[in-house]
């Protein structure tokens, strides 16, 4: 097709997956994107010797004067695709607009024959720049239907752009767990955390602690108690619930920065372990995961899904999740889908170890191959990508 430009403030494992698949689709790939970023390096080690990717890296701080003297050398000379590639791996999952990346896309439309792209690989924080860098986009996609409604309820897409909602099953491979410096600071932490795990018996694994950080709202309260006072930072508010905290059989494992020790006879924090090799340690022998209310990035669904489906344990997901991720959980067969706090209280005091059994023999048996859907994201892109390519007619303008 020709080359294909991708432009993202931080590539990270998933863009270099997106990247490196679109490259096996017989297109030539330049990666646009900061200099002095060590994991970008080593996952570039970690690449097939056939995969190979022109990288330019200009950016110390994605400033608007550093923008302007790249352009001012190379504006040029970018691609005839620019495809602006947006991945939040760890919360807070949503993406704020750069003034840098306006000026980018502002330059870059004033090119004759141009195609500009963007995805959302994490969610979009409006700020007064995005409805103005949307705007300008020929080609949007993005990974659930609630962020294509907000996009054409604010208005920001042009009435001549193509738009759809193509949420990607990622395939999350090895490359970001196998990267030497994550592995070299992260060295006896997982055996100390496999030993916790085992000594635990059965207990729910929370995967972010941004759960209990949340204020609830009047309608919808935290389930958990107002023990995390004496645990989390004094800023951080929580509803009494003594009396529902006892009535959960199992402990709590919260992914989370904490000493990994038992607090109050319930709950146990996971410790400082990157969350790349700490949750296949916990996930492989919990009862149960939980990611509902949690800020999480597609990438970290994604990752939990894998990981739920390799050793076939039930997950509770609310819907906003599911529809990011189809796929993630199917209710009452491979886990539940709720819709409030409230949903969730009654759901935790009501499952048992029949349930749960029952859970994971449906995941065993609903495991999907995610490559699949990958690639036929994948495909889609591509086919959107040539359509405006070869109908010059339908590029946005102005």
């Amino acid at each position: 097709m020709g080359k294909i430009g991708i432009y993202s403030p931080k590539i990270d494992a998933t863009i270099l997956e997106f990247a490196t698949s679109l490259r096996s689709q017989q297109n030539d790939i330049l990666l646009i994107t900061k200099k002095n970023d060590k994991e970008f390096d080593e996952l570039l080690t970690t690449l097939p010797s056939q995969i190979n990717f022109e990288v330019w890296r200009p950016f110390q701080d994605f400033s608007i004067s550093e923008m302007g003297q790249f352009l001012m050398r190379a504006g040029w000379s970018l691609p005839p695709i620019l495809l602006f590639v947006y991945s939040q791996e760890e919360a807070p999952s949503e993406y704020q607009i750069r003034p840098s990346d306006m000026l980018l896309a502002q330059w870059a439309r004033m090119i004759p024959g141009q195609v500009l792209g963007v995805h959302f690989f994490s969610r979009i924080r409006p700020s007064l720049l995005t409805g103005a860098f949307l705007k300008l986009m020929d080609l949007h996609t993005y990974s659930s239907r609630d962020q294509l409604l907000l996009v054409q309820r604010k208005k920001w897409k042009n009435k001549n752009a193509f738009g759809e909602v193509i949420p990607p099953s990622l395939p999350i491979s090895s490359l970001s767990e196998n990267l030497p410096s994550l592995k070299k600071m992260n060295q006896g932490k997982t055996d100390d955390l496999q030993k916790i795990c085992s000594l635990l018996g059965n207990y729910i694994f929370i995967a972010s602690i941004n759960f209990f950080q949340n204020k609830p709202s009047k309608k919808n309260f935290s389930i958990f108690p107002q023990i995390f006072k004496s645990i989390l930072p004094s800023s951080d508010q929580f509803n009494l619930n003594l009396d529902f905290l006892s009535q959960i059989p199992m402990k709590v494992l919260v992914h989370g920065s904490r000493p990994p020790q038992l607090y109050k006879e319930k709950f146990v924090f996971s410790g400082d372990l990157d969350f790349r090799l700490s949750w296949p340690v916990i996930i492989k022998k919990s009862s149960l995961v939980m990611t509902a209310f949690q800020d999480l990035s597609i990438s970290q669904l994604s990752r939990i899904l894998k990981l739920s489906n390799e050793y076939q344990i039930p997950l509770i997901v609310d819907e906003n999740q599911s529809e990011s991720l189809p796929g993630l959980c199917i209710h009452q067969r491979t886990g539940w889908i709720v819709k409030t706090h409230e949903d969730l209280k009654k759901l935790l005091i009501s499952i048992d170890d029949i349930q749960l059994q029952n859970q994971k023999l449906n995941r065993g048996q609903t495991n999907s191959d995610p490559t699949a859907s990958w690639d036929q994201w994948l495909n889609e892109v591509q086919r959107m990508i040539s359509k405006v390519n070869v109908n010059p007619s339908n590029l946005t303008r102005g």
